[in-house]
């Protein structure tokens, strides 16, 4: 009899987003330039990680990829932002 572990999606895209972001830093080591680049992406990549760690301890899932075909949440759009008065109906 086998145990099956519990497939952890957001572990599992974590960990996608830091093998792409370790192989695009060894593809740049020959160009100062985008190593800094790649290096600062890393440490917000890092960061990023941290923090959609600390929302799926709330509950809250927040993908690691977004999609520009997916609609934005409410609070990123510009109609969001306007005071109700200028709000076209």
């Amino acid at each position: 009899m086998t145990v099956q572990k519990q497939f952890d999606l957001e572990n599992y895209l974590t960990t996608g987003v830091e093998n792409i972001v370790k192989g695009a830093i060894k593809a740049t080591l020959k160009d100062p330039k985008e190593s800094a680049f790649m290096v600062s992406f890393a440490a917000a990549s890092k960061k990023g990680a941290s923090r959609r760690r600390q929302w799926a301890d709330k509950g809250e899932h927040i993908r690691p990829f977004s999609s520009p075909v997916s609609p934005a949440p409410a609070i990123y759009t510009a109609a969001a932002a306007m005071p109700e008065a200028t709000k076209v109906a």
